[in-house]
């Protein structure tokens, strides 16, 4: 499978490893299948494609920054530098 994945209950995680090359539709039926459990409701995922590669014009590109360094106009991410200009 190109995109396998394992859940950690302890920190609330799900961890999916992409290999070769992933479609949309493998990647859609990744999303139905992992997250329509109501086990994982709320967890955290992280997911490494450093082995994978994207396929479809359908999925938009994925900021690499940390959701909290991209800088949203918050007064913490202008503190830090972080707003948008």
């Amino acid at each position: 499978m190109p995109l396998a994945h394992r859940i950690d209950h302890r920190p609330r995680l799900v961890i999916a490893r992409a290999s070769g090359t992933l479609t949309d539709e493998e990647v859609f039926a990744y999303q139905k299948d992992v997250w329509s459990r109501p086990d994982v409701a709320g967890y955290d995922e992280l997911v490494d494609m450093t082995a994978g590669r994207r396929r479809g014009a359908g999925l938009a590109p994925v900021d690499p920054r940390p959701r909290a360094c991209r800088g949203g106009g918050d007064a913490a991410s202008e503190a830090l530098g972080l707003s948008r200009e």
